[in-house]
């Protein structure tokens, strides 16, 4: 079995001691750890509440539309 190895700390130290504008020294620490797996952080689980989203929406659009009214075009020149 091949055994997969997580060095992501190791080739961030071997970046880190290069020069910032040694470009040879990065490419040269990516190609030492190019084996290491870097690890993938778990997607967490969504439970989405489909009649909420849909009183969402209808809000949103109520207001979207009140919007787009003379009504409210007036009132914001009464604000200003």
């Amino acid at each position: 079995m091949n055994e997969e190895k997580d060095c992501t700390d190791d080739l961030m130290d071997c970046v880190t001691e290069c020069d910032t504008e040694d470009k040879e020294c990065k490419d040269a620490c990516v190609d030492e750890y190019q084996e290491c797996v870097i690890p993938e952080e778990p997607k967490p689980e969504l439970k989405v509440n489909k009649d909420e989203i849909k009183k969402i929406v209808k809000e949103y659009k109520k207001i979207k539309k009140y919007r787009k009214s003379n009504l409210f075009k007036i009132k914001q020149l009464d604000d200003e």
